[in-house]
Order: C-alpha cells, then sequence, then structure tokens
C-alpha cells in the first residue's frame, strides 16, 4: 500500500524557499547583501521609491537563484547562500509597477572573484551591474562564469570603459569567450552617434543609471548615444522613449505613456 503525504505551504513561506533554493547542495557562505543608494537621477527623486528589488545570484554549477528584497518597508537587505571556494556574483534590479513599459532601471552589481572572502556585508554597485549580469548570463547559457579569469575580467572592465560599462559591447566579449580568443580587445565600446530625438522639454534618464541625464528643449534633444536600443523615462516618469540607433548612426523613437 502507498501512502500519500501532502503538504500544504503557506504563501509567505514560497519566498524564503525562492531565496534559498539553492542552499542544499555543496558547501556555502553565507552573505548578507546590501542594496544600492540612488544616483539623484530622476528616477530616484522624491519619493520614487521601488516596490521591490529584483535579485539574481549565482548558486554554482549554472545554477542561478532569485529573490526579492523590500524597501518600502525598511528592509534594504538580503541574506543568501553562495558557493564557496566560486566567485560571487549577483545583481539587484528596482522594480517599479507605476513606470511605463517597457522600462526598467539597469542593475547593480556584486562580483568577488573566486579566493576572496566575502565580507559578512556587501553593498551592490551600479558600477559593477554590467560584469555582474553578464557574466549570469554566461551561466545561463551554460558556461561557468570562472572559466575566465574574473579578477582579470574586473580590471580589464575598468581599464577599458571607466565611466559606464554598459557602452561596452557584450555580443563580441560573448563571441571571443567561447571562441577563447578573450583578451583586451575583446572589452571595446559600441559606436557612438551624434543625434537628435523628439521628446518633450524637460529631463530625461536612461535605463543606465551610469549614463548622462539628457535634457530636451523646444521639443528636441541632442544626446550622443551609442548604436543599439535604449530606453529612456520622463523626469515625470510618465513617459518612456524607445530610441534604436542602428548601426549608421540613425534614430527610430517609440514613445510609451501611461496617460
Amino acid at each position: 500500500m502507498k501512502i500519500l503525504f501532502l503538504f500544504i505551504i503557506p504563501a509567505e513561506w514560497l519566498f524564503v524557499l525562492t531565496v534559498f533554493s539553492c542552499s542544499f547542495t555543496g558547501y556555502y557562505n553565507r552573505i548578507i547583501f546590501d542594496m544600492p543608494e540612488g544616483s539623484g537621477s530622476p528616477v530616484f527623486s522624491g519619493n520614487a521609491l521601488p516596490d521591490y528589488w529584483e535579485v539574481r545570484w549565482y548558486g554554482g554549477e549554472c545554477v542561478i537563484c532569485s529573490g526579492r528584497a523590500g524597501i518600502k518597508d525598511g528592509d534594504g537587505s538580503i541574506c543568501v547562500d553562495v558557493p564557496k571556494e566560486q566567485s560571487v556574483i549577483a545583481c539587484a534590479a528596482p522594480v517599479f509597477s507605476e513606470y511605463p513599459y517597457p522600462f526598467r532601471v539597469r542593475p547593480a552589481g556584486i562580483v568577488i572573484p573566486a579566493g576572496t572572502s566575502p565580507p559578512p556585508g556587501t553593498s551592490f554597485s551600479w558600477k559593477d551591474g554590467f560584469a555582474a549580469e553578464f557574466l549570469l548570463s554566461l551561466a545561463e547559457k551554460g558556461i561557468k562564469p570562472d572559466t575566465i579569469n574574473v579578477r582579470r575580467f574586473l580590471e580589464t572592465i575598468e581599464i577599458k570603459s571607466p565611466e559606464n560599462p554598459w557602452e561596452l559591447d557584450p555580443l563580441r566579449l560573448y563571441r571571443d569567450i567561447t571562441e577563447k580568443e578573450l583578451w583586451i580587445y575583446s572589452f571595446r565600446e559600441k559606436p557612438v552617434f551624434s543625434v537628435l530625438l523628439p521628446l518633450t522639454d524637460g529631463r530625461w534618464q536612461e535605463s543606465s543609471l551610469l549614463s548622462d541625464v539628457l535634457e530636451a528643449r523646444n521639443g528636441n534633444c541632442e544626446a550622443e548615444l551609442s548604436a543599439g536600443m535604449h530606453y529612456l523615462l520622463s523626469e515625470d516618469c510618465c513617459s518612456c522613449a524607445s530610441v534604436y540607433i542602428d548601426p549608421g548612426g540613425d534614430a527610430a523613437v517609440i514613445i510609451n505613456t501611461t496617460e
């Protein structure tokens, strides 16, 4: 005779199960990630606090773990388990339900190379967001981040794109890693073009908080933008401009609003 055990899990336990879903295999360090502070951009002006922080971190063996950290209730940190003797890699992106689609703030990051003892409390950094998200994307593709020299990876990003690493070309980096040809010249910034965007007057913030705040006057905004997609949020947080810069430097703009 078979006996079936049925467990009813309270809804408030689901968060705990999500956060610690990676802690039942192998050996782990438990550390606290503190959320980053805003940078004075329109996104974080006034009372524009995020609904929550979406946190993702490397759980070893190409597994990505995820959880949420609150902010409005004063809880600006999350405690997680990370694998020992491997690089600590994590991203945290603020989520604002009132912002128009498809605007999302690019994540802050934490990257601690293997062999470095993680401190008991570690804060996310906006500058490490690119490196952390890129390394997590490698794991999602089945490539262990420590396949490359993570310490050297961070040092080279700081050399090649010290102001805004999001300007680096991730496709070139990924190609050279998969072809085992990663070197200093793999770290190239995307080409930048001068463009004139039809935007309503006021300040506009890119999805990367490391980017300069743009200002539109008389219905136009002069900007220096790299090739590819850009998402701009108006200062009143009611409009999102999706801007595509093609390889020739021509811009296409679509405006979405919450009104």
